[in-house]
């Protein structure tokens, strides 16, 4: 269980290094010089840190079967929604505040610990089956985000409409995918069996903690490229098309494991792999293309981050490709696609480490980060600490209990 739980955590702050080491590979080439290397440390070291100590607790509520018992589990947890949210407030306008004015910062902030608590409370929603409430809170907070930019900051308007719009596109989407195996009327244990398979093919677990630290990366761009509609543009196009990839993902257990539509599983598939071969294509000949944006003048710095996307996009298609492999061997797919990405993070750190030095302070922050977790977690067997206890029980049963389950031929209720 130590040994899964320990390349799980490795996986996932691996795709945080990779997604940050991009996101540095893309301001050091495009955008201005000395953004400020301790403000960079201090958010992936706190922010990461307090996100992943926090964010065990969607184990109670994912392993939830009924009502009565996501009630027991929230009443443990409901005294720290308060804590996390002043938390994740103070702790994102600190590190916002070496970027932005107070008013910018007050309202990032504000923007990442209220979206932080949809997170947290969409669960509950999915229990009480409340999705339509969810939405329309969703679309109520990013209008109030876009007035208030629209407000305090007209000169970026349109910057932020664009990216506030696909932030709330991208929400929307990913709830209404929620709705799709709700729809199909699916047995209590089908609805278990498709909920372990959602998160295992979405790299492991904790699959909405990525999507808080992706939308903080998407914040940094916009401040790499100095304020400029390109950004805003780039936000809102990546956004999207990220809600588009993260459709078919979603829905295919249930097609291809549970109703056996292989047509349109292979639609699907189909579907990601032009995708992934586009953005392959447009990151082997961008040199072409961001000279055609921003004239002759633009000079391609880095090969490294040509590197950096091909590895990242060749990885998501072989897990495309494995997908219709997960149920039949769960343990082993979670386990080989945690070992690949540690190994892969392990050499492009190594790599673009002897070109940029910003990334000796996104290394830094995350081993400190993964130091301070995995501390918290071996003292939680000595302090009386509740959400510790039961998530690493929730983990064990997971990666123990479930499998076992799984591996049955009759799992009808």
């Amino acid at each position: 269980m130590i040994k899964n739980l320990i390349l799980s955590l490795s996986n996932k702050f691996s795709n945080v290094i990779l997604k940050l080491i991009v996101t540095v590979l893309i301001a050091r080439n495009l955008g201005p010089d000395g953004f400020g290397d301790y403000s960079l440390f201090l958010t992936v070291s706190a922010s990461t840190t307090l996100i992943f100590l926090f964010g065990t607790h969607n184990f109670l509520l994912n392993r939830s079967k009924n009502i009565i018992t996501i009630r027991k589990y929230n009443n443990i947890i409901r005294k720290y929604y308060f804590i996390i949210f002043i938390l994740m407030f103070f702790i994102s306008f600190i590190a916002f505040g070496f970027f932005y004015n107070l008013i910018n910062a007050t309202i990032l902030a504000l923007f990442f610990s209220v979206q932080y608590l949809f997170f947290v409370y969409q669960y509950q929603f999915m229990a009480l089956n409340l999705y339509n409430k969810l939405v329309v809170y969703n679309v109520i907070f990013y209008l109030v985000l876009i007035i208030c930019s629209a407000v305090f900051t007209p000169n970026n308007f349109i910057i932020y409409l664009l990216f506030y719009s696909a932030a709330g596109i991208t929400a929307i989407v990913s709830y209404s995918n929620i709705l799709i195996p709700r729809n199909l009327k699916l047995s209590r244990m089908d609805l278990l069996l498709l909920r372990y398979q959602f998160r295992i093919s979405s790299k492991n677990f904790l699959i909405d903690i990525n999507s808080i630290i992706q939308q903080r990366l998407d914040f940094f761009i916009l401040y790499f490229f100095g304020g400029s509609y390109v950004a805003g543009i780039f936000a809102a196009v990546k956004n999207i098309s990220e809600s588009i990839l993260y459709i078919p993902k979603s829905i295919q257990p249930i097609i291809i494991q549970e109703k056996n539509d292989t047509q349109l599983y292979k639609l699907f598939k189909i579907i990601n792999l032009v995708l992934v071969f586009i953005m392959i294509v447009g990151i082997l000949f961008s040199q072409t293309i961001l000279t055609l944006v921003f004239g002759s003048n633009y000079e391609d710095g880095n090969i490294i981050l040509k590197i950096t996307f091909i590895i990242i996009y060749i990885y998501s298609l072989t897990l495309i490709l494995s997908a219709e492999y997960i149920r039949q061997n769960i343990q082993s797919i979670a386990l080989r696609k945690s070992v690949i990405t540690t190994i892969v993070m392990i050499i492009i750190l190594l790599i673009a480490s002897q070109f940029d030095h910003i990334l000796l302070s996104i290394s830094l922050g995350t081993l400190i980060s993964y130091l301070v977790l995995l501390l918290l977690l071996f003292l939680s067997s000595y302090i009386p600490f509740n959400i510790f206890h039961i998530a690493i029980k929730d983990i064990k049963y997971y990666y123990r209990v479930l499998p076992n389950k799984f591996k049955q031929k009759n799992y009808k209720e």
